[in-house]
Order: structure tokens, then sequence, then C-alpha cells
């Protein structure tokens, strides 16, 4: 069926859609609650949903999808007059058609990625983001299900995951096994998944959610953070379970992130980001009382000491008060040392969007508080600072941290790892020119990224002079999305994206180096694979320019194996697909 291309696409899309509604006798009046909280979000936040996270702006974006199928059920029932062709409403032979499976069209459902990697002994579970999970749902009805145009009957999932059982081999292979379990009608797993194991039987898997079974304090439903666990190694988890649950009409979660305490695997945390228009409605936030209509954005903290079974009150890390000043953080990744303390680590930008640096808090006390963050480094601006494309072939970057800590009985052990992609190699651009001569943004430069490196050997307090991860350039190229990880020989590992053999910056890498003294200097890469700097294929489920804001790497939880194994999304065949590699 994929061969047939657009028309029969085109067909199935809007004979699906009309069927739906004429069962419904014609066009929704209202759109479901989904799609409601969507459209809320979309002008709540305005121009700042560029800062949310992939899935994030996705589920926003579902407002803009809703329109398109309604635009797509309007030319239908234009063309359906009546009589023979069965105006919509009056016609059950319209109502009884078959429903296509969208599994096989080339408009959506074919992009994957953001992996998060966890292994223990001889298993491994790699979790994504995953347009296709959405279509599963409801027999392959789930996009329109999803969009109102038809009844739902569960909820919706955008996460996928895979499941080694021979992660200690030398090679593992990884089953992809669908989506976790989703939640009841009116809820969806946005995605965002980050995996963590104690052992090879139990994983935890946290994404993000949002929860319109229940109308919420204000009407809008709940945001949230949720957990699923697992008990047979990865290839099953349980039904999401909130660790922090938010009035979904003044607060919008995004970029969550799960960690595991390295010395008592019963205490984890989560750190995200919290977009608080608190101040909107009945509650106050830190940048005005009730009314005040400012926006804050938080990094966010909670703990469990049981295993993920309850979860702490929220703990705020740190605040910008955007609605005032402009400056907003976001990206943190969370991560415990072998001592129990808790380090969260983020991207400040400034209120001019160009000035940026990364940042890192500490907790002594198992997340109860936060010391006063340290500024790890200033870092460049990549590409064109994401003002519309991004990196050249409009891919969505920014310089999010990547946090490893030494694992306990390790040579480095307790020691602090930061890595990001930095646009210190700048040139001369002409669309940088002009928006430098137009509206003073910039230096009229486009960034290219090299990946840089930073250590800390006193619990975060003071960092080294950043390293550069990277061979020396061919061309001014681009290398972007570490993900770091240190290992218990004390060994540390960065993956990348690299387009250093491309003079044209378009073909991409993905790299892989190691050290073995403590990030002062670093191996040649080795190559894992070769793909194209292609976004994602998606008309309805992924309206934005993304290969993903990050990917994973990891070593073995529970010390029984050398080596590092991380996901990352695989291009090359022209859609967004998830691979994994061992090295």
């Amino acid at each position: 069926m994929r061969g047939f291309g657009w028309s029969l696409t085109a067909a199935m899309v809007i004979g699906l859609t009309g069927a739906a509604w004429a069962q419904q006798g014609g066009l929704p009046a209202q759109p479901p609650p989904l799609i409601k909280t969507a459209q809320h979000w979309k002008t709540m936040l305005g121009a700042r949903a560029r800062f949310l996270s992939g899935p994030a702006r996705s589920f926003v974006g579902l407002a803009d999808a809703w329109e398109k199928v309604q635009q797509a059920a309007t030319l239908v029932r234009g063309g359906l007059s009546g009589g023979e062709q069965g105006g919509v409403g009056t016609n059950d032979s319209v109502a009884t058609a078959s429903y296509p499976n969208l599994g096989l069209t080339r408009f959506f459902g074919s992009t994957q990625n953001e992996t998060s990697t966890a292994w223990c002994g001889r298993n491994a579970v790699i979790a994504f983001n995953d347009s296709g999970s959405i279509l599963e749902d409801d027999g392959n009805k789930g996009l329109f299900a999803l969009l109102g145009v038809l009844t739902p009957t569960t909820g919706f999932g955008y996460t996928g995951y895979a499941q080694s059982s021979n992660a200690n081999a030398g090679n593992p292979t990884f089953i992809d096994e669908a989506h976790p379990p989703t939640g009841p009608v009116n809820t969806v797993d946005e995605g965002d998944p980050v995996v963590v194991c104690s052992n090879p039987h139990d994983f935890w898997l946290s994404s993000l959610y949002v929860d319109n079974s229940v109308a919420g304090p204000s009407g809008c439903g709940l945001q949230e953070i949720t957990v699923q666990t697992s008990t047979d190694g990865g290839h099953t988890f349980g039904g999401p379970s909130p660790a922090v649950a938010y009035d979904g009409c003044y607060y919008l979660l995004d970029k969550d992130w799960m960690a595991i305490n390295p010395s008592n695997p019963s205490e984890l945390a989560i750190s995200y980001t919290n977009f608080n228009h608190g101040n909107f409605g009945p509650y106050t936030n830190d940048c005005g009382g009730p009314g005040a209509k400012v926006l804050e954005v938080d990094q966010d903290v909670v703990v469990s000491t049981n295993g993920g079974a309850t979860w702490s009150a929220p703990t705020l890390v740190y605040f910008d008060c955007t609605g005032k000043t402009d400056a907003v953080n976001q990206f943190s990744q969370v991560a415990f040392d072998p001592a129990g303390r808790i380090f969260d680590a983020w991207e400040e930008f400034a209120g001019n969007f160009f000035t940026r640096s990364l940042l890192i808090a500490k907790s002594g006390n198992g997340g109860a508080s936060f010391g006063v963050p340290v500024t790890v480094h200033a870092v460049n601006p990549v590409g064109d600072s994401y003002l519309v494309f991004g990196l050249q072939g409009y891919i969505r970057d920014y310089e999010m941290p990547s946090l490893a800590i030494g694992k306990p009985g390790a040579p480095n052990a307790g020691d602090l790892y930061i890595s990001w992609n930095d646009g210190n190699r700048r040139k001369p651009d002409q669309w940088m020119q002009v928006l430098k001569s137009c509206c003073g943004y910039g230096d009229g430069k486009y960034g290219f990224g090299n990946v840089l490196f930073t250590s800390s050997t006193d619990h975060g307090n003071s960092w080294s002079a950043p390293v550069q991860v990277n061979q020396a350039v061919k061309f001014p190229t681009d290398h972007f999305q570490p993900a770091l990880a240190s290992d218990f020989n004390g060994r540390l590992a960065v993956c990348w994206y690299d387009r250093n053999a491309s003079p044209r910056n378009y073909v991409m890498t993905r790299n892989c180096s190691q050290s073995v003294n403590n990030g002062a200097t670093w191996r040649a890469p080795i190559v894992l694979a070769s793909g194209t700097s292609v976004v994602n294929q998606d008309f309805f489920l992924v309206t934005t320019n993304d290969l993903g804001d990050y990917d994973g790497l990891t070593t073995d939880f529970t010390d029984a194996n050398n080596g590092f194994i991380g996901g990352f999304h695989y291009t090359l065949l022209g859609d967004q697909t998830v691979r994994a590699t061992k090295f």
C-alpha cells in the first residue's frame, strides 16, 4: 500500500474522516478535552513554545492537527452532497467504511527519536519517542480517536520501547515491545521517556503525561510526570502512576529526567521543567500573586525513597520570572553521586536568548532543598540559536548538558562530568547578518558545534577548562547532541552526531569516543553508523523540526559487565528509526 503514494493516503485520511463524522452526524461542534488543553497552551505560551521539548511541542501542536482534520472533513462534507454519493450523516454505507491500517502510510507514524537506555546484567531497555505508537492504539484508529474524530476507548501513548535479554553479549539484540500500557480515555503519554534499572528484574520508565480523564481543579485536567514499573526485566510495564501532578490550566510540565541512587537503589529522583502560569488563576508563584499573569519557569525535583511507590512534594531548585525578564531555564538532567547527593544540571537562556550558560545545583539532604546554582560554563549558541532554522538542515538544537558521575568503587567515584555541543566555531552567515542588522540579534555568525567536556572533582563547586571531544574539523561542520557515561573502571565515553566527513555539512555519522584519564584526552572516535540530516516525516503527529533533543548512554548498573550501550536515531533510509550499539 505504501507504493501508491499520496493519492491513496489522502483518500484514506479523507475517507476515514468523512466516515467518522458520518457516524456522528456531522462535524463535532467542540474539540475533545485533550485538544482543548492543547489549544489552551498554544495560546498561553505563544512564541515561548520554542523552549518546549519535541513531545511537548507536538502535544501543543495537536491544536493545529485537529484543524487539519476539520479541513479534511469539510472537504468530504462538501463533496458528498447526498443521493448515491451519500451525504454526511445520511448514508449508513459511508458510516460502515472499513478503517485503513495507518501504519502503512508514509505521512505519519515514522518518527522515533530521543532514546534513553537502562542496562542491568543480561537485560536492557531502550525507550524512545515513537509517533507510530499512537497509530497502534484503538486498533490502528488511534490518531483519529485522539483528535476526537472517533470515540476513543483508551488513552494514547507517544512512547515506544525495545528490550534485550542478552545485553551482556558482545552484540546484543533488541525486540520492539510496541509501547507501555496507556491510561484511560482522554489521557496522553506525551513521550520524553527516561528509563532506569536497579537489577536484572526491576526497571522504571518516566514520561510526560496529560490527564484529561478528570476535570482537575480548573477544568483542564492534570499535567503529570508518570512512572511505570517493570519487574520482568523490561519485557512488560505496569500502567502509568503520577510522580507529580499539577492543575492543567496553569502548569505545563516538560523535559523530565530520572536517576537512581547507585548506593541505595530504592531511591529515585526526577527533575523536570515547570512552565508555571499559576498566577493567572487562583495560585501564587514566585513572580507574583494571584492575577499577576507573569510566566515563571522552574526547575523542580521530586524524590522517592521506596522504589517509586510514593513521591515527595516537588522541591523548587531554580526559577526565572520569564514573563518579566524573558530568561528561561530548560533541559535538566539529574543524577546521584555515591554519597547520595543529588545534582541537577540545566541550561539557562538570558533574556536576549543569545547569552547562555550551563548551571548545576546540589542537594545534600535527599532533595529536600538545593543550594545556590553554580555556573559550569558559558556556552555559545549552535546554528542560528533556533530562531528559525536551528542547525543547517532545519534541525532544532540547543546546548543542553549531558551529566554523568563516577560510580561507587571506581577510581573516579564521585567526580562529576558534563558534555554539551557548543557553537564555538563561529562563521559569518548572511542570514545571521540579516538578524543582527534588522533586530540586533546575535553576532552575525553561524555557530558550528563542537562537543565539549568538563569535569569537577569537588562536588560541583568548580569545573575544569572545557576539552574538545570530537577531532579537529576538516571543514566547518556540526558535531551535536552528545551522550555521556562513566563505568566502574573509571572510563568515560561520549557519543554524538558528527558531520565532519561531509563538506556540505549534511551527511552525519554516529561517533563515540572514550577517555581513560578522566577526560583530559579522548581517543579517535569510532564510527557506528551513517545517515542524512532528515527531520521528521510526520504530517499530524510531529509538527517540529526535530532529529530529537538528546540520546542516552549507559553502563551496566550492576557492574557485572564491561562496555557502554546507547540508542540513537538512524536516518539513512529516509525516516527516523532507533538503533542500538554496544562498544
